[in-house]
């Protein structure tokens, strides 16, 4: 039997209010992440649907990355795409159906908030980018103040976590100052 893949977006659960968002995994129109499950955030799933072997799907309810997670194992032919847990359990998706819900989910961001809009775009410019030799650029988040972008660098055994102000309100004034933070503060650093 062949199952049927679709991925939606919503709100966390525990907090409707907090700009964090969920991609829940239904299959044959049924939620595959059950009840003591968080999805991931939605661009963390995009990421892990690019791996070939094994990938996580969910969360531990508190909220955190590899602390309970759900992962499954992924066995990809032409024909079909196999995803098998810990439990056993299995779906298998037809590889054309699978492909294109995971393409519609990768371009969809009616979800994002201004908030997150900006954390995407932001996130763009600074792709790629390594300071200090070592610390690779990992994430942004308008989350952790008001009117502040933070900017993450990873490193093996620490981070590195800059911050710009932005006013708030609008996605430009959030890439003009991107763009003055990257060439006055970063690229020095590179």
């Amino acid at each position: 039997m062949v199952n049927h893949l679709k991925i939606e977006v919503s709100p966390h659960p525990e907090f409707p209010d907090f700009p964090d968002h969920q991609a829940r995994i239904i299959v044959d129109g049924q939620d595959w992440l059950g009840t003591e499950t968080i999805g991931l955030d939605p661009p963390d799933l995009v990421e892990q649907l690019s791996r070939k072997d094994q990938m996580v799907v969910g969360r531990c309810p508190c909220g955190t990355m590899r602390c309970a997670d759900l992962v499954v194992e992924v066995q990809r032919t032409d024909a079909t795409v196999r995803w098998s847990d810990v439990d056993g359990i299995e779906a298998v998706f037809d590889t054309r159906q699978f492909d294109t819900e995971v393409d519609r989910f990768r371009n969809d961001y009616s979800w994002e908030t201004l908030e997150r809009r900006v954390e995407r775009q932001v996130g763009a410019i600074f792709r790629g980018i390594v300071i200090d030799k070592e610390y690779r650029f990992s994430w942004v988040s308008t989350r952790y103040e008001p009117c502040k972008i933070g900017v993450c660098f990873q490193g093996q055994k620490n981070y590195i976590s800059l911050d710009f102000d932005w006013d708030g309100e609008t996605e430009g004034d959030a890439m003009e100052q991107a763009q003055r933070f990257l060439v006055e503060q970063v690229l020095p650093r590179t």
